[in-house]
């Protein structure tokens, strides 16, 4: 068997955790570094989740099975055990063999959060690389590194826009908590925290038993993003806060320690590096080779990326189980035994309304049109929800959803069936593939060729101001030919619009102008800037 190839690496490890595996006599040289990469690991699983659906606060177990740490590290066990003994690693050992009516577990693993601090110490680690991505990929991961190395963060600033986020009232500022919460947002999927197994799991409820399950417990419905959870609120937000401040804090020592990461995500092929989950704002206070970060984003890209695997028959298997040219027929509904509104599936449904959809993306207008007939009177409630409904669970259900199944039919029914045949996660990793392969292994790929210092961030290109305007061009360009009709929105490091200045920039005072006559009037010159003229 052939041996695997490794690397060397730099990490951030917590200080008071550092100290203890230093202390610990038990441990030799090598595997003391074993330890510092089971920690590496078990942080990465929750500052960089592989999507959205993984995101865990840091007191929640995780469930990672044994033949990962395998390739991690053959000999994990050993770290391993002297990382419990210490109370570095908790461990919760509830391991169970799966059966015919039962799912098996694996067993669970959760870093002691009070050893987290804001003090990190930089290590090296031995790290395998065994995703054929990754070796494939060497040429973007090098180049991106070497542009990470080059940017410079104003790590004052960072830290004071870290704890104004982290605060409790920033906190509860974004979410919605009992009564904000509307009835189309109110969904049967929630999140509740399991004491055996610490750790928030999904389950379903009618809207009713929502609602005693809440009064029962003394817990309140929080709205958090695309989650409904059922908890206490202080004890939620307190959670959220630490998790912020710590998560985001982690994030920064790694870029200002230079612990510069870059590699392709196996599970739906994005390049993550350190920028990619840290927060936008923070983009603010970085800069690349003395210029702020232009940020060139696609708009409603995974709606745009529906459209366009639409548009090119790649579910077409979905498609034609429900279309027809002719009228609509009704979509009936109906009531489970539990209390859950759905449709019954008509025969037939009209094509026309699903190319409606296409073209509301296209146009950019969808959001608008969705808020507009299912009343939430918000443009930004409609994303939500459309996210919500487009990548939830089959089984997801809410009074917006069944809204949204007489406006589009046809796209509730195929997403649900793909879902229902591939898995609930497939849709959004088929569109994070497809977008993978437009800006990382087209878009991405060819600039760097080009010469240009650009960086990504899933559906965006990150560039120098100087640069904006002939990256803008190339991607536009480039998701024309491959997309069709689309939108690119350019923003500045605050996230000010700022595409006309861009495209059409005001010539600077200083700039050298040559006068030459007006063919009109003789007597009012023209102005061209100097490097327009032809020489002499």
């Amino acid at each position: 068997m052939a041996e695997k190839k490794k690397k060397k690496v730099k990490t951030s490890i917590p200080k008071k955790m550092y100290d203890k595996i230093m202390s610990n006599k038990q441990l030799t040289p090598t595997l003391r570094k074993q330890a510092f990469r089971i920690i590496q690991v078990l942080l990465y699983q929750y500052i960089v989740p592989k999507n959205a659906n993984e995101r865990r606060f840091l007191n929640e177990y995780l469930e990672i099975p044994s033949n990962y740490w395998g390739k991690v590290n053959p000999n994990y066990h050993k770290p391993m055990k002297e990382l419990v003994r210490q109370g570095i690693v908790e461990r919760n050992d509830s391991y169970k063999v799966g059966s015919d009516s039962e799912e098996g577990r694996c067993k669970a693993y959760r870093l002691n959060t009070d050893l987290i601090d804001k003090k990190y110490k930089t290590v090296k680690i031995e790290i395998n690389i065994d995703s054929i991505i990754e070796q494939e990929d060497s040429y973007l991961t090098k180049k991106t590194k070497t542009i990470l190395r080059k940017l410079k963060i104003d790590k004052v600033k960072c830290k004071h826009f870290i704890k104004k986020v982290s605060t409790f009232d920033s906190v509860r500022k974004r979410l919605k908590i009992d009564d904000e919460i509307s009835e189309l947002e109110l969904s049967n999927e929630v999140w509740i925290w399991r004491e055996k197994r610490k750790r928030y799991e999904k389950t379903y409820k009618t809207h009713e038993q929502i609602k005693t399950y809440t009064k029962t417990n003394g817990l309140n419905m929080i709205k958090d993003g695309r989650r409904l959870y059922l908890a206490d609120k202080n004890e939620y937000i307190k959670k959220k806060s630490e998790y912020i401040d710590k998560s985001y804090t982690f994030q920064l020592n790694e870029l200002c320690a230079g612990n510069f990461f870059a590699k392709r995500n196996d599970t739906n092929q994005r390049l993550d590096t350190n920028l990619t989950n840290l927060p936008s704002l923070l983009i603010a206070y970085i800069i690349l080779e003395v210029e702020e970060l232009i940020n060139i984003d696609l708009s409603n890209s995974q709606l745009i990326i529906l459209s366009y695997l639409i548009k090119t028959n790649q579910l077409d298997k979905y498609i034609k189980q429900y279309i027809t040219e002719q009228e609509t027929t009704t979509v009936y509904m109906s009531v489970n035994k539990v209390g859950i509104k759905h449709d019954i599936r008509p025969k037939y449904l009209n094509y026309k309304i699903l190319r409606n959809f296409v073209e509301f993306t296209e146009n950019g207008t969808i959001y608008n049109y969705i808020s507009g007939k299912l009343g939430f009177n918000d443009r930004d409630r409609a994303k939500k929800a459309m996210f919500e409904i487009l990548f939830s669970s089959h089984k997801y259900h809410s009074k917006a959803k069944t809204a949204f199944g007489q406006l589009f039919p046809v796209l509730k029914f195929i997403t649900d069936a793909y879902k229902k045949e591939h898995g609930d996660s497939q849709l959004a990793i088929l569109l994070q593939k497809t977008e993978s392969r437009i800006f990382i292994d087209g878009i991405l790929t060819q600039l760097l060729q080009k010469g240009f210092k650009v960086l990504t961030k899933h559906d965006s290109v990150l560039c120098k101001k100087s640069d904006a305007k002939a990256v803008y061009e190339f991607v536009s360009e480039f998701l024309t030919n491959e997309i069709g009709k689309h939108t690119l929105k350019i923003e500045d490091s605050r996230g000010n619009d700022i595409k006309e200045s861009i495209l059409s920039p005001v010539p600077c005072k200083d700039e050298v102008f040559a006068v030459i006559p007006n063919q009109n009037t003789k007597s009012v010159p023209q102005t061209v800037p100097h490097k327009l003229r032809k020489s002499a």
